[in-house]
């Protein structure tokens, strides 16, 4: 009987990425500076046929990893947990309905497509970067005296070109920079609906929530299933402090109890947790249970923000508020296990020398941005700035 090997992944033969600095690569967590010939993402089908595509397809069928998806081979993310982007897509995509003879070294059709509209965001998040964010380069600038972002990067795509590759699409990942400020989704949007790929197609959004557009959401509806993700982080004082220091949750909030009106779009909340926001996870999710019962605890990327290195007395008042979730909450499986591997994560021992670079970063932020942590969390105070030891016996600084 035929068999896959163990560590198949349909992506290389479905699916693209088209990047926030407009190259296109394998899916959200594949290193895409290992690819070349890949900076134009209006030639979507030419660049799935390039070599490094190709030879990433034929590693897969030989059983062997591609360099570029370390993420999904590293142990924690896959065998460990259990959970990774690639058996997701496996099973989402039928895999095992599928005979090995049936690929080779050549693409599919394109059924899977994460496409991030630019960089151009208003909102420059602290755990963010210029990758995601333009309005990161100018602190990146202050911070380290120059900005390593490539380009600025508006999404000016040739969407007609786009669309035309996108006949056989069965679910769309949409992320930005932010995509509701950018006009060009507006216009992919409607052409999607126009050439009737919309109606076959689920579409997943992520945004920040703060515009609310009326008539690009009626036409979001038209989708097969349509999903949006809100990033909330918090609630002010601490949603604004994370958020540069110019926005607020009260004009988010209010465009989330808009959206929760267009009742063919499944809405869900994107909670970053991380020292900044892991005493506010309570009052975050009894404030937007109501208008989107899913929330999807997302680890923070860099290690220095990590809640597992913060100290003890604040980890005991985050494990509280999780199993306060846990015990209230009405979402899918996914989310529920995300906040379950949370609530298991934080018990780890933390590293003091992340908690100090946690305390370096933030202040010098602090300093460039004209913000106070301290101000805005005083429950930070007696351990901010101060060493912390951790006894690997009892997981307690001391």
């Amino acid at each position: 009987m035929e068999k896959f090997p163990s560590n198949f992944c349909i992506i290389p033969w479905i699916g693209a990425d088209v990047r926030p600095q407009g190259g296109v690569s394998l899916c959200c967590v594949a290193q895409e500076h290992l690819l070349d010939d890949n900076r134009d993402p209006s030639e979507l089908e030419t660049i799935r046929q390039n070599k490094n595509f190709t030879r990433i397809r034929q590693q897969f069928l030989k059983g062997e990893w591609p360099k570029e998806c370390n993420y999904c081979q590293s142990y924690d993310k896959d065998e460990h947990s259990g959970y990774s982007l690639r058996k997701m897509y496996n099973q989402r995509f039928g895999l095992e309905q599928m005979a090995p003879h049936e690929f080779t070294d050549e693409a599919k059709d394109l059924m899977q497509l994460e496409l991030n509209f630019g960089n151009i965001c208003n909102y420059k998040c602290r755990m963010c970067s210029s990758q995601y964010s333009s309005k990161w380069m100018s602190d990146e600038a202050a911070l380290h005296g120059y900005s390593f972002t490539k380009k600025v990067n508006a999404g000016n795509y040739d969407i007609d070109n786009l669309v035309q590759q996108m006949t056989h699409l069965k679910e769309l990942v949409v992320k930005g920079g932010e995509p509701f400020i950018n006009p060009n989704f507006e216009k992919f949007i409607n052409l999607m609906v126009e050439k009737n790929i919309a109606q076959n197609c689920h579409i997943y959004i992520v945004t920040n929530g703060s515009v609310y557009n009326q008539n690009l959401l009626s036409q979001i509806e038209k989708f097969k299933h349509a999903h949006i993700a809100v990033s909330i982080d918090g609630v002010d004082p601490v949603y604004s402090y994370i958020r540069d220091g110019s926005h607020d949750f009260k004009g988010v909030l209010s465009n989330l109890k808009e959206m929760f009106n267009h009742k063919k779009i499944f809405l869900s909340i994107n909670y970053t947790l991380q020292i900044y926001n892991m005493l506010c996870l309570r009052e975050t999710y009894d404030q937007i249970s109501p208008y989107a019962p899913q929330l999807d605890v997302i680890p923070v990327h860099q290690s220095f923000l990590q809640v597992i290195h913060a100290p003890e007395p604040l980890k005991d008042i985050l494990r509280q508020d999780l199993n306060y979730i846990i015990s209230k909450f009405r979402g899918g499986s996914i989310s529920i296990d995300r906040i379950k591997g949370a609530r298991i994560d934080i018990d780890k021992p933390g590293i003091a020398s992340e908690w100090q670079q946690f305390h370096t970063f933030t202040s010098n932020l602090d300093r460039v941005r004209k913000q106070n942590l301290l101000e805005i969390e005083p429950r930070f105070a007696a351990f901010y700035g101060q060493p912390l030891c951790y006894d690997q016996a009892t997981l307690s600084p001391f």
